[in-house]
């Protein structure tokens, strides 16, 4: 469900554990590498979601976007 999220978004997923979850997302234009971590907390039914560039310090509001949209994407479910 959250892996389909991932992938309907542009994204690989790498690694998939009981609460963790690894995905990359390569850009458009110059394939920049961006890595999203997912860390799932049933008993509080929250999900931590990291998203950051590998390179850079300014990605012109990337992941903030994407964070965003997954969240509606799961919001959905």
């Amino acid at each position: 469900m959250i892996e389909d999220a991932l992938v309907e978004m542009g994204g690989m997923v790498q690694s998939k554990t009981r609460n963790v979850i690894r995905a990359t997302f390569k850009s458009k234009r110059i394939g920049f590498v961006d890595d999203v971590v997912l860390v799932i907390d049933t008993n509080r039914s929250q999900i931590g979601v990291r998203s950051s560039s590998r390179l850079g310090y300014y990605d012109f509001e990337v992941n903030r976007k994407r964070v965003e949209h997954l969240r509606l994407l799961l919001s959905r479910l």
